[in-house]
């Protein structure tokens, strides 16, 4: 999937991203509070719904995108709106579901669904559809099967700051420890499981791939010896407590100690850097990879080679980063820039050509805080 640009509305809000165009890499730069975190937000909000989730009311959108076999298809639709205080009382109750009333699909500028409320249309074909429920999910056509298939590789990489044990933002998937399958690279790289899952299933099945991932981390961590995903053997553990030794961690070895490290015990920073590498290097052909403020929990040291990473990246991906980060906005190029600043209730971009920065590669990123559009990125007028 490559996406050509978005317009989104979010109607319950009363808030706008107008029409932003995407390359293959793009640093959206901008003051905080200017709405980089809003374009990033549509767009995993229409993953969601492309992919069978309600609960968006409001939402106003068209997305152009490319298939991996080279079909344009621009993508529109709109959500019924709800009362604020309906909102509140329905996810108080775990109830998400907002009606579709429109929705149209084109493909290569040829209309080719055409969807009213629980009505859905395709050419000499009429079908009923879950009013919740979108047509790419439902997936009543075998293109449309294939555009849901699409929005699996729009990857939306977790960047929160804190590891949370209880909520295993890290852990592999206790099912992949007992599947006995064969994984080649290609396989792993279209699983559609989070990247500890891949990593691991790498680790089993692609010692090559696996250590060129180890010693990129190596590079920044140079007092880390090893890496391996397993079982963590606790002396002593209760029995009713001994499932969590068949379970597989991620663990380090550092050059000076004896035992291995447990994940719980590895730092945010490290172990976000180590999944960051290994997302990019696992990606499928076709993935967006969305991160928002790359530099987050990273130390200045990930930095380097995360670019790198990103810029440098083999295979077909598209990158949509954010950040506020100096060394970020300094190494990427400045054609690669969207500033975002908001005006009332619209967010739009602009491209550092416009905004006349990138004469000087040294100089552009003092050019950019000194430009009106970054020093007034939230205009009330």
């Amino acid at each position: 999937m490559y996406i050509n640009s978005i317009y989104y509305r979010d109607n319950l809000f009363n808030i706008t991203v107008e029409k932003t165009e995407f390359n293959p890499l793009n640093l959206l730069v901008g003051a905080s509070g200017s709405g980089k975190t809003m374009i990033i937000n549509s767009l995993s909000n229409l993953k969601e719904i492309a992919l069978g989730k309600s609960g968006f009311p409001g939402a106003e959108w068209k997305l152009n995108f490319t298939t991996t076999g080279g079909q344009n298809v621009v993508w529109s639709g709109t959500i019924e709106k709800a009362t604020m205080p309906a909102k509140i009382l329905n996810d108080l109750k775990g109830n998400e579901s907002n009606n579709i009333l429109v929705e149209k699909i084109r493909v290569n500028n040829k209309l080719y669904a055409n969807r009213v409320k629980d009505n859905l249309n395709s050419g000499t074909k009429n079908f009923k559809i879950e009013n919740n429920t979108s047509a790419i999910a439902a997936g009543f056509l075998e293109k449309l099967n294939i555009f849901r298939d699409e929005f699996k590789k729009i990857i939306v990489s977790d960047n929160s700051p804190l590891y949370d044990f209880k909520a295993g933002k890290f852990a592999v998937d206790s099912n992949l420890a007992t599947d006995g399958t064969q994984y080649k690279l290609a396989e792993i790289k279209k699983l559609n499981i989070n990247t500890s899952g891949k990593l691991f299933l790498t680790y089993k099945n692609e010692t090559e791939t696996f250590n060129h991932i180890k010693e990129r981390f190596i590079e920044i961590f140079p007092f880390v010896e090893d890496i391996k995903i397993a079982p963590y053997f606790i002396p002593d553990i209760p029995v009713e407590s001994k499932k969590m030794q068949e379970h597989p961690v991620i663990q380090i070895k550092e050059k000076y100690g004896q035992e291995w490290v447990h994940e719980t015990y590895i730092s945010s920073g490290m172990l976000r850097t180590l999944l960051k590498i290994a997302e990019i290097e696992l990606a499928d052909e076709g993935s967006v990879i969305i991160i928002d403020e790359l530099e987050n929990s990273l130390g200045v040291n990930s930095l380097e080679i995360l670019v790198d990473e990103i810029k440098y990246s083999e295979g077909d991906i598209q990158f949509i980063i954010t950040s506020h980060h100096p060394y970020i906005i300094q190494n990427i190029e400045s054609e690669t820039w969207k500033l975002v600043k908001r005006e009332k209730n619209k967010i739009v971009t602009l491209s550092a050509e416009k905004i006349g920065i990138g004469l000087s590669k040294h100089d552009q990123f003092f050019e950019l805080l000194n430009t009106e559009d970054y020093r007034k990125g939230i205009a009330s007028e």
